[in-house]
């Protein structure tokens, strides 16, 4: 995979092709089924006495930490990793040493004591491309509190929320939307073009600086920035466990809809794809969503139950799905296993085709050009001439900005699915 696509692709899946590298146990060979809603996906742990909650730091390198908060259960067999604004579900695999499984998106966190009293030690398991594992130290803490994240500091100086312009070097300018309370606890997203979010942020203000990160398992984030002129200017870094981190700026200017940022086009003087499967049922003759994903990419995890509910409610017009799960080479097992995981969680009724191939440009239909985006959808009329085509995608995280791309595919979808026009009468001699 090229410098190129790396960079462009980062948000989307910074560990790309994540995967256990430890073999399934017997008991574990049933996929868990994980409600799309996240913030209703693992018990209100916050209610339960039964957890013991843990900040946990993954570090990378010598760039700095990505602190998140997790909760295990002491008896059942169930964990989650927190943000303000969702729980994710953790599946308890061995107690001795600790083993933390996080369904569909088919990474672990292992953990055992270091001697000192409660704390643990361990990895972050993100074998990928770069085949890599962080070290992670999880100490523990009362409850789910965003404070403890970034625990200390001065009371906040600026209040940072709203909607601001925000200037990626490496990736252009996208959006940033964050709501912040009188304590200096603030969450939100950052949407750079193309790619999706990078979800639900959250961290504090204290003074003039900002730091927030996110976890879900597939990526680790950590912001940092200082603010200026009042509230009114951004300046800071983007690290993003596994690569490097990235310079921005950002200001509360008008920013563009991300959400409509497609570079990807047709070749010129081509109409359809040369997509062998197209020709066959339930195709043939139906108006068709063509989707490369990757069960790797948190993206696809939020666009995926907006393409089962499309094809739900237009079932009556032929809508057909045709899905592309571009997958790292390496274990086809265990590819399968998080595939399966997938379908399950989202209710899925289509198979997925899979693609193991690490350049994505070469997995695209060889019509499409410049698709530097991901996930990619190609929205097909029922003659099969490419009526849109669009990348990425953004989650409920992104507020207003969700509902705008919603509505979007919405009406790709309503274009291609529409009746053709009714030919004229045929005239009479």
């Amino acid at each position: 995979m090229s410098s190129r696509w790396i960079v462009l692709i980062v948000a989307v899946a910074t560990l790309i092709g994540c995967r256990s590298r430890r073999e399934p146990r017997a008991d574990e060979a049933t996929p868990v089924a994980v409600p799309h809603d996240d913030r209703q996906a693992a018990r209100p742990a916050d209610a339960d006495a039964g957890f013991a909650w843990y900040r946990v730091e993954a570090r990378v390198d010598d760039l700095g930490v990505v602190p998140f908060l997790i909760a295990i259960h002491r008896e059942r067999p169930e964990g989650l990793i927190y943000a303000a604004e969702e729980n994710l579900p953790m599946v308890v695999v061995q107690r001795d040493p600790l083993v933390l499984r996080i369904p569909v998106r088919g990474l672990e966190l292992r953990l055992a004591p270091d001697g000192t009293e409660g704390r643990l030690r361990g990895s972050w398991v993100a074998g990928f491309y770069w085949k890599r594992d962080f070290d992670i130290v999880a100490e523990p803490v009362a409850g789910p509190n965003p404070e403890l994240l970034f625990p200390g500091g001065e009371p906040p100086a600026v209040d940072l929320s709203g909607s601001w312009r925000i200037d990626i070097k490496e990736f252009g300018v996208g959006r940033a939307t964050f709501r912040q309370d009188s304590n200096g606890t603030i969450s939100g997203t950052i949407i750079p073009p193309e790619i999706g979010d990078l979800r639900h942020l959250t961290g504090r203000v204290n003074g003039n600086q900002v730091r927030m990160s996110a976890f879900d398992g597939i990526h680790g984030f950590f912001m940092e920035m200082t603010a200026s002129d009042g509230g009114q200017r951004l300046e800071g870094r983007w690290l993003v466990a596994g690569l490097q981190h990235y310079r921005f700026t950002a200001t509360r200017k008008e920013a563009p809809p991300t959400h409509l940022k497609v570079s990807a086009r047709m070749a010129p003087g081509k109409t359809r794809l040369s997509l062998p499967a197209l020709d066959r049922p339930p195709y043939l003759g139906n108006p068709v969503i063509i989707d490369y994903f990757g069960s790797w990419c948190p993206v696809c995890l939020d666009l995926t139950p907006e393409l089962v509910r499309l094809h739900r409610e237009h079932a009556a017009t032929g809508l057909q799905v045709l899905s592309f799960a571009l997958e790292p080479e390496g274990d086809e097992v265990a590819t399968q296993r998080r595939l399966d995981e997938f379908r399950a969680a989202f209710k899925v009724p289509w198979t997925f085709e899979v693609i193991y191939n690490d350049d994505f440009a070469e997995a695209f239909p060889r019509e499409i050009l410049d698709a530097t985006g991901f996930p990619l959808t190609i929205y097909l009329r029922r003659d099969h001439t490419v009526a849109a085509i669009h990348t990425g995608f953004v989650s409920r995280a992104a507020g207003a900005d969700h509902d705008a791309a919603v509505k979007h595919i919405n009406e790709l979808t309503a274009k291609i699915v529409a009746p053709p026009p009714a030919s004229p009468p045929a005239k009479t001699p």
